[in-house]
Formats: C-alpha cells, structure tokens, sequence
C-alpha cells in the first residue's frame, strides 16, 4: 500500500512535466515511480530522475531540456501565473497542489540586497512530497514529560527526513496522541503544511492551525495573539531576544527533525 501511494504521489509530481518530457517518466516501472524522490531539469541536458542509489537518465527522454521547457513547467504548476511564482523565490522554491515542491535556478533580480525574481531559469527541481504516517510514534513518548509536551531541539544532517518526521509529530499530538492541546504551525516556507488555497496538502491533524508564508517572528506573535495555541511548531529556533520578549516558555519548540534512530535528541 505504501509502495502505491508513493507511486501515485510521483505521478501527480510527473503531471507538471510537459507532455514530451511526461510520457517517459509514466513508463517507469511501479518501483523506480515509487521510489523517486525529485525529477531534475537543466537546460542543455537530458531530464534526471533522483532516487536513494544517486541521479540517472530516464529511458527515452534522453535529448536535452530546452528553456522553453522550464518555462512550461512553471505555466503547468501555476496555471499560468508563473510570474507569481517567481515572486516568491527568496524561498528557493514553491509549493504547488499535492505538497511537492519546485526548486528554482537562474540569474537573479536582486534588489536592495534581497532577490526579488529571477530570469533566464536554468535549472528546475521538483521534489515529490511523502508522507509516512506512524513515523513519530517510535520517538513521541520521549517529548511529554508529566503529561506535558516539553520543549525540544530535534538535529539531523539534511536529508535525513527532517521535514517529514516534524510534520508527523505535529499531526500526532494534534489527533490526541499523549494528551490534549491546542496547535499552531509557523511556516515560513511552506515545508510542513504545503498549504494550497487554504488548504494543507499534507496531515498535519485536525487541530492545527497554520500561518505560513510569513517572517517566524510576526507569524509567531499572530499565532498567539489570535489563536491561543498550548504549544507551537516552527522549522527553526527563535531568537533569545524573542522570547525574553514575550517572557513565554513554548511548550513545544522544534527547530528540525531526526530520523528513528538516528541523530540527537535534547529535551
């Protein structure tokens, strides 16, 4: 079951590609769809599939990515409003439906020593989005302590399933698991959530309330003026200065993921 839904989540992943560069990538067998973590388009060479054993070619779409194409990408994923996708590159990326994510290269627009936008597009990244239900439950008992959720500094190397074990932590104390409380998600980029027209494309519980695409610290400070949480999420530490400000200790404060087994843990 979890091989297919893999599978299934590739191929809407797939669907952003143009049709000539898309009908190779549907011929993969049911393993390598569901095994593919990004597709990778580079202009002037042949598109990549990224799997766990590295980077390869994929069969029948050897010739070369043409910028056209990049740019078709981004008309497919935004219906058409790609302008307003490149608006929001300070990120690095955009999410798009389904949660996968798209990776953008090419020259800068740099403005005020921020990047605005970025033209003549060179490379492109999507990242296929998963999901592994259960995943936190061999680590959850060790963040509650007395009945209360403690705060928490979780560490990994990147790539390591950062992303997707906090979003799991998030959706399983949000459903109850290990007691009750209210929830608030900071996320800046759209990692956790994906959020997609007011909606998460990933399970992150019945109880969360998410504010993303804001700075941490305005989103934080909304979180808590607007929604009461009892215990919040966000992808990076916040600053001392901060919290001395808001003379509050967060419940739960979660910087990255580990991980089962590996990685370390601090509480």
């Amino acid at each position: 079951m979890s091989e297919e839904r893999n599978a299934v989540r590739f191929r809407q992943a797939a669907a952003l590609l143009p049709p000539h560069l898309r009908r190779p990538v549907e011929r993969l067998d049911g393993t390598s769809q569901a095994r593919a973590e990004e597709l990778r388009l580079r202009a002037g060479r042949p598109l990549t599939l990224v799997c766990p054993e590295g980077e390869r070619t994929v069969p029948g779409a050897e010739a070369p990515v043409r910028s056209m194409d990049l740019s078709l990408v981004l008309e497919i994923a935004t219906q058409a409003s790609a302008h307003t996708a490149l608006e929001r590159v300070r990120n690095g990326f955009f999410t798009v439906r389904g949660g996968h994510r798209i990776g953008i290269c090419g020259s800068g627009v740099v403005r005020d020593g921020e990047v605005r936008n970025l033209r003549q597009l060179s490379s492109l990244a999507i990242r296929v989005a998963r999901e592994v239900p259960g995943l936190s439950a061999a680590v959850l008992d060790r963040l509650w302590s007395g009945g209360v959720l403690q705060s928490t500094l979780l560490l990994s190397p990147p790539g390591g399933g950062k992303t997707t074990l906090l979003r799991d932590l998030i959706r399983a104390v949000s459903d109850g698991e290990g007691g009750p409380a209210l929830r608030g998600v900071a996320d800046e980029r759209g990692e956790l959530a994906a959020m997609y027209q007011g909606e998460p494309q990933f399970s992150i519980g019945r109880q969360t309330d998410v504010l993303d695409g804001c700075p941490k610290g305005p989103a934080l400070l909304m979180l808590l003026r607007g929604m009461n949480p009892k215990c919040w999420r966000r992808m990076r530490s916040p600053r001392r200065r901060t919290l001395r400000r808001w003379r509050w200790r967060p419940i739960a404060a979660c910087r990255c993921c580990v991980p089962p087994m590996r990685g370390v843990w601090r509480s």
